[in-house]
């Protein structure tokens, strides 16, 4: 988003506004951090922690996407004060501990675009979503 926020500020006229984001070379993408739903959830916790970032995605054999995991979930744990074993496979331990505290209904927004969209396209979504 900053690098979104930054070409806005250099390219203010209407027409820069209806190229896409590839157009603009505004870099969009990041890669993926995952691990398998075998790993163990300290495994897991650890890779959040040494590559300091703020959620992973849990994956199966085949690389299809079945969760994730997120630094809340390493407030869960402390919660959890060791109850639930950490060399529990991740989506097995995140079920127990996700249930043992109460959730609030949170909505997190969000909003997905493509390198043709248009970076006034973006920008719209990204004013609805906050």
């Amino acid at each position: 988003q900053s690098q979104l926020i930054k070409f806005i500020s250099r390219n203010c006229n209407h027409d820069s506004l209806q190229d896409t984001i590839r157009e603009a070379g505004i870099p969009y993408m990041k890669d993926v951090v995952s691990v398998l739903d075998t790993v163990d959830a300290s495994e897991a916790f650890t890779l959040l922690d040494n590559k300091r970032l703020s959620g992973i995605a849990v994956i199966d054999d085949d690389g299809k996407l079945v969760g994730n995991t997120s630094a809340r979930d390493i407030k869960l744990a402390a919660v959890d004060e060791g109850r639930t074993a950490m060399d529990t496979d991740i989506l097995s331990y995140l079920a127990k501990v996700r249930q043992a505290v109460p959730q609030k209904k949170e909505r997190y927004p969000s909003c997905h675009v493509h390198e043709d969209a248009t970076v006034a396209h973006v920008i719209d979504l990204l004013a609805k979503t906050g």
